[in-house]
């Protein structure tokens, strides 16, 4: 186990991801509904729990108001999102109806490599947060945008123990003021949390920082699958699981 080695910049606290100690601050602050800022493989995020009123109010404040009608994805596995049922089957592309019957398989492909974006089961969509489910104008379906954080031990280990205690949406947003560009450091990340004096836990991580935000696939729009940036490979992946 690394030592936390924990800086401090004025009200807020910098460990590691992978330190337990500094996971049981991050926990204690989202229960609290508090966001935690860090790091997932490189790029800089604000995590929070949908199911505590007040935490998208923190996420405004942080990137803006005039962000404070965007969506937030939901930070759980595939799997979970798959398992509990809150996919409408019927609306998936053909090519990728499959995936509901290999729900571990689609959280191996896609963990930590790309967002999905699911129609909605219209009985589940009552349950879900507001700001994290959006109406999708052309089919008039909710949509559910998806990070699976399969294969980052130390956030899966978060999500694990948030959904434990009945926190059903952990949710995850990118790190930076609205209509601004992906932050690009720890420096500038830093920077940012001191500045708006919401946050007070940021975690780093080992692996260099990343500017280049994760592909999204939105596998529910009729006969076409988009994506937002280029996220061919885990396309070609998930249409090349079996079909059972």
């Amino acid at each position: 186990m690394k030592n936390s080695n924990s800086l401090r910049q004025s009200h807020l606290y910098i460990g590691y991801i992978e330190n337990p100690l500094d996971q049981m601050r991050a926990l204690l602050d989202l229960l609290r509904g508090k966001l935690v800022a860090g790091q997932i493989n490189g790029a800089f995020g604000l995590i929070g729990v949908g199911d505590i009123r007040g935490a998208f109010d923190e996420v405004s404040k942080v990137k803006g108001f005039d962000n404070s009608s965007k969506t937030r994805a939901a930070l759980l596995s595939n799997e979970i999102v798959i398992k509990r049922g809150l996919i409408k089957k019927q609306h998936l592309h053909p090519e990728l109806q499959h995936l509901l019957n290999q729900p571990r398989q689609v959280s191996k492909i896609v963990g930590c490599r790309a967002h999905l974006r699911y129609p909605i089961d219209d009985v589940q969509a009552a349950s879900i947060p507001a700001q994290m489910k959006s109406l999708n104008s052309q089919t008039s379906l909710y949509e559910l945008q998806v990070f699976d954080p399969t294969g980052h031990g130390s956030i899966m280990r978060l999500v694990s123990i948030l959904t434990a205690t009945g926190k059903k949406y952990p949710f995850v947003t990118s790190l930076n003021r609205s209509g601004e560009g992906n932050t690009k450091s720890e420096e500038e990340a830093i920077a940012l949390l001191v500045e708006t004096g919401v946050v007070t836990t940021f975690l780093r991580e080992k692996y260099p920082a990343s500017p280049d935000p994760y592909p999204i696939i939105h596998i529910g729009t009729g006969q076409i699958v988009r994506f937002v940036r280029n996220a061919n490979e885990v396309l070609t992946s998930l249409k090349a699981l079996s079909v059972v």
